[in-house]
């Protein structure tokens, strides 16, 4: 089952939800399956942050930047 949230060939795009058996839920955008720009990390711990991602190509490969 997809998480809730856009979709693009199969990858998670656009905004959307996930959430983890532990409770952790990320929540924002996404890009290519990975997640990519505004965001709000919520941990099993209670510990939530306001985050931005980016991913960068380089030479025909995707590096996540954080």
């Amino acid at each position: 089952m997809h998480p809730p949230g856009e979709w693009k060939d199969g990858q998670m795009h656009g905004v959307g939800t996930l959430e983890a058996p532990n409770g952790a839920r990320y929540q924002g955008g996404w890009s290519q399956g990975k997640k990519h720009g505004l965001g709000k990390q919520n941990f099993s711990s209670g510990d939530v942050y306001e985050v931005r991602r980016s991913i960068i190509y380089i030479c025909g490969r995707v590096e996540e930047i954080e």
